[in-house]
């Protein structure tokens, strides 16, 4: 009998987390993914992604918006206002695109605190539709963005020992390949940076 509960509530909290892995992933990008021509993104749709958050106690807000998303590739533009967690994506290489703001990254080294197996640390700051419609009047919901598989490799935690501290700030770009842990230890009030993954080098 005891077995038998246990598996029922084993099978309880796999749906559960199902679910809320679905939550997340139920995330429309702002622009359908192209499959036979460029995409041109306006500075003006920047802009205005980044006026949509509100500001609190006269900062702007922290946000994550998936401009275009597909299994292979991703562009997202992130503003941070103060550091995120360390974390290392075990399948995905990124570039940062600096574009507004400056900072301090830690990167290398080896994650350590309290660790987990989700290198997702800002799925919690993912802007909803309400937000797309004010940007592009009109906006439909297409296909959500295909969830981040959790892969091997994939971790974050509270701290990173060793590792190298660079400053960087508008203009600068940072590549972070696959399996590096990376954070951004000390933010200048807020940074904006573009975000762009790939799949790392086989």
């Amino acid at each position: 009998m005891v077995v038998g509960r246990l598996k029922r509530l084993a099978w309880s909290l796999a749906g559960l987390c199902g679910f809320v892995g679905a939550a997340f992933a139920q995330v429309s990008p702002l622009y359908t993914k192209p499959r036979s021509s460029a995409l041109p993104i306006p500075a003006a749709t920047l802009q205005s992604v980044m006026r949509c958050v509100p500001s609190s106690n006269g900062k702007p807000g922290p946000f994550s918006a998936h401009l275009v998303a597909d299994s292979t590739y991703s562009l997202t533009l992130i503003r941070l206002t103060k550091p995120d967690l360390p974390h290392a994506h075990g399948a995905w290489s990124e570039v940062y695109v600096v574009e507004q703001g400056s900072g301090v990254m830690q990167t290398g080294g080896t994650i350590t605190g309290k660790l987990t197996h989700n290198s997702a640390t800002h799925q919690s700051e993912f802007l909803n539709a309400s937000c797309w419609r004010r940007v592009l009047p009109g906006w439909a919901p297409g296909p959500p963005s295909p969830p981040m598989r959790r892969a091997p490799g994939d971790k974050s935690g509270t701290l990173i020992a060793g590792g190298v501290k660079k400053r960087v700030a508008a203009g600068d770009m940072m590549l972070i390949p696959a399996g590096v842990p990376h954070r951004w230890l000390k933010i200048d009030g807020s940074v904006v940076y573009l975000d762009i993954k790939f799949p790392k080098a086989q």
